[in-house]
């Protein structure tokens, strides 16, 4: 058997009058055995639009999906209702949760959350103002959920992050200035680097840099946009992680 292929991709954007992108063209092409969605499958969250989502993926594949939810996802549904209409095409949502997969002799551990904004170094936001608490205490769930779903990994297993907001500065090149406070955080950036992990994968940022790394960990952007809607695809060794 050929080493296992697994295709990431985010920011669909879907909508319920769309039938056939280049994503899903790419997605059918590439023939995955894992497919990761890192969040803004749809354009407004309406179920029309998860419904269309999935009936588009599983048309070009079979394979095991999982996927983390966007700032778009979330508009119009809840957690719980987008993961149950994604869940009846066999597509897992992964709020804060670890899932293996075994693909032909690899063993992958993908955890994966949302993520949340909250500035950088050199831009960084003031939580001062009673109105900017909740935004703090929900960058800093989100890193306690991303910590504790990547220690879930096994050790032996290849070890993926996904989430839909940036977590490297290094990441922001080619987005303006302005919205990059909204893009990611430095402190999902400073989670990661304490964990043990093999890849990250994240949408969010439409014109940001392909790939950054946080440490010597690549940091891919997944986004549609970014990439001209041509999905990731890595080739993973049988053997699992070196």
């Amino acid at each position: 058997m050929d080493d296992p292929i697994v295709v990431a991709f985010a920011d669909t954007h879907v909508e319920a009058h769309d039938r056939n992108p280049p994503w899903l063209r790419a997605t059918r092409d590439l023939s995955p055995d894992l497919v990761l969605v890192a969040g803004d499958l749809t354009e407004h969250g309406l179920v029309t639009e998860f419904r269309t989502f999935s009936d588009m993926l599983r048309s070009v594949t079979d394979a095991p999906a999982l996927a983390v939810l966007g700032n778009h996802d979330i508009q119009a549904c809840d957690v719980d209702m987008a993961a149950s209409v994604l869940s009846e095409s066999n597509i897992e949502v992964l709020a804060g949760a670890t899932c293996h997969v075994d693909l032909n002799g690899a063993r992958i551990g993908v955890a994966g959350t949302k993520g949340y904004w909250g500035g950088w170094p050199h831009s960084p936001v003031g939580y001062e103002e009673p109105s900017m608490r909740p935004c703090a205490e929900e960058l800093r769930s989100e890193c306690t959920i991303l910590q504790a779903a990547l220690e879930r990994v096994e050790r032996d297993a290849f070890s993926i992050a996904m989430l839909h907001y940036l977590p490297s500065a290094g990441g922001l090149q080619g987005e303006p200035p302005e919205v990059h406070n909204f893009l990611g955080a430095d402190a999902l950036g400073q989670t990661l680097a304490g964990c043990r992990v093999d890849l990250v994968v994240h949408g969010h940022a439409h014109s940001g840099a392909p790939i950054s790394y946080i440490g010597a960990t690549p940091v891919v952007n997944v986004a549609m946009p970014a990439r001209r809607g041509r999905p990731l695809a890595v080739r993973l060794p049988k053997e699992g992680r070196s």
